[in-house]
C-alpha cells in the first residue's frame, strides 16, 4: 500500500520530531551524569541527601577530592562547622595538596570568626590550587577570599596588594582580550 504525499509528509515530520526529542532527551540525561554523584544535590540545595551520597562516595574512595569538597560545602550550608572542620582536616592529612578542600576549611574558619586561621588557609589553598592548575583561575577564588578576610580584620594594604595581583592576572592572561 502506497502512502500519499500528505501522509508521507506527516509521517516524516513525526519521525523527525521523535528523533529530535530522543536526542535532546539523551543530552539532558547525559548532562546530569556529568555532575559527580552528590554534586547535583548540593547545587539544588538538598544538603542532607548530598551528605549521605557524598559520605558513601568517600567511604568507597577516600581520596575523592571532589566529593570531599562538595561534602564540606554541604556541611557549611547546613551550619555543621564542626563536622566540616573535622572532615577537612582528616582529608588534608592524607592529601595536603588538595587546594579546593583547604579552601573550604578556610571558609569554615572565616564563617566561625577565626580570621587568622582563615587567612593562612586561604593563602595555602591559593598556592596549592595554582600549583595544581587544574582549572585556570581557581587559585584566584582563594586569593580573593583571603583579601576579603584581610580587609575585614583591618589589613587593607595587604588586601589591596592581593586585589592588584588579581587585576594584573586578568590583564595579563585574559584569553578574550585582543592582542594589540
Amino acid at each position: 500500500m502506497r502512502l500519499h504525499t500528505p501522509n508521507r509528509f506527516i509521517l516524516t515530520t513525526l519521525l523527525a520530531i521523535g528523533v529530535v526529542c530522543a536526542i535532546f532527551g539523551s543530552f539532558s540525561v547525559h548532562s546530569q551524569d556529568n555532575d559527580p554523584h552528590g554534586q547535583a544535590e548540593v547545587k539544588k540545595g538538598d544538603y542532607e541527601a548530598a551528605i549521605k551520597i557524598l559520605t558513601a562516595r568517600l567511604n568507597s574512595n577516600a581520596n575523592d577530592a571532589v566529593a570531599q569538597r562538595n561534602l564540606l560545602r554541604a556541611f557549611i550550608e547546613t551550619g555543621r562547622y564542626v563536622d566540616a572542620e573535622a572532615s577537612a582536616k582528616k582529608f588534608l592529612l592524607k592529601s595536603p595538596e588538595a587546594g579546593a578542600v583547604r579552601h573550604e576549611l578556610a571558609e569554615v574558619f572565616s564563617t566561625t570568626g577565626r580570621y587568622t586561621e582563615a587567612v593562612t588557609e586561604f593563602e595555602r589553598a591559593a598556592a596549592d590550587r595554582e600549583k595544581a592548575s587544574a582549572t585556570g583561575g581557581d587559585f584566584l577564588e582563594s586569593a580573593l577570599r583571603r583579601a576579603e578576610v584581610l580587609e575585614l580584620i583591618g589589613q587593607q594594604e595587604s588586601a589591596r596588594r592581593i586585589y592588584e595581583s588579581c587585576v594584573k592576572y586578568y590583564t595579563d592572561k585574559d584569553p578574550k582580550r585582543p592582542l594589540n
